[in-house]
């Protein structure tokens, strides 16, 4: 793919015993436009991109899967806004599709049915962001001193279809599910993250840019245990102060042996909480 066009091999045009290949070439479009805030200002530095019609537009770190994978990879990656909120999209297919900003501070803008057309610049697409709640979050160790430097996390209450907080499994409950990976333990299903963030020296974050309505808040750091999950509501477009307070760190020393009591290197191990 160069300079805005499509190459498609078919292959059923050639014919048996022949080594003539054809080529078809599609012209690709651009779009442009501009991002501003709901005051009218610009907003710089916010990602733009083509989303898939009819899936959520709500994108957090680069969650690929929710834009087309039919379109070209300059619009696929999407491209940021200029100090005057100005972008540029290219290698998009034509058709009608859906251009989608987010970005730190404010609420994913969102314009449907762009009319883009073949070796064609669309020009005066207007994206519009709210700018969303704010969480002012206060993070403090078991002593109530503020800790600097950890990382918060916003997110959405997992909830099952009976209304309850968590995933079921028969009697068991649980807010997420870990999986080992290499070793390390990861989540594997839980709230989706609406924001993060880090404290600083005073112990505080501001997270913006949240969507309305209940959250929960989770604070970490390597000196601590994590918090326990923090529930707040907060408003379509206000603010909210949480304080969150982490946990005095354990220790376990394990050792693996085998039946004869033979220390085993290279072990293993993984603890889980009841």
């Amino acid at each position: 793919r160069r300079d805005n066009v499509d190459v498609e091999i078919a292959t059923d045009d050639v014919q048996v015993g022949e080594g003539n290949v054809l080529l078809r070439v599609q012209r690709l479009g651009v779009v442009e436009g501009v991002l501003r805030g709901a005051d009218g200002g610009p907003i710089a530095g916010s990602r733009v991109r083509v989303a898939m019609p009819g899936v959520d537009v709500e994108f957090h770190e680069g969650a690929a899967e929710e834009f087309d994978p039919m379109a070209g990879p300059e619009s696929f990656r999407g491209t940021e806004t200029a100090a005057d909120g100005s972008f540029r999209l290219e290698n998009v297919r034509p058709g009608k599709v859906n251009v989608v900003a987010n970005g730190t501070g404010h609420r994913p803008a969102l314009q449907r049915d762009v009319l883009v057309e073949a070796g064609q610049a669309t020009r005066g697409v207007q994206l519009v962001a709210e700018r969303g709640a704010v969480a002012k979050i206060t993070v403090v160790d078991h002593l109530g001193q503020p800790v600097e430097g950890a990382t918060v996390e916003v997110r959405k209450p997992a909830r099952t279809d009976n209304g309850s907080d968590g995933l079921v499994f028969g009697d068991f409950r649980a807010v997420s599910m870990e999986v080992a990976d290499g070793g390390n333990v990861v989540t594997g299903m839980g709230g989706e993250v609406l924001g993060k963030g880090r404290t600083d020296k005073d112990g505080v974050v501001q997270v913006t840019g949240l969507p309305g309505g209940a959250i929960e808040i989770v604070a970490q750091h390597e000196r601590f245990a994590a918090s326990l999950p923090a529930a707040a509501n907060v408003p379509a477009n206000g603010s909210v102060e949480v304080g969150v307070a982490l946990r005095k760190a354990a220790f376990a020393v394990v050792t693996v042996v085998d039946t004869a009591g033979t220390p085993m290197p290279g072990a293993k191990v993984q603890l889980r909480g009841k």
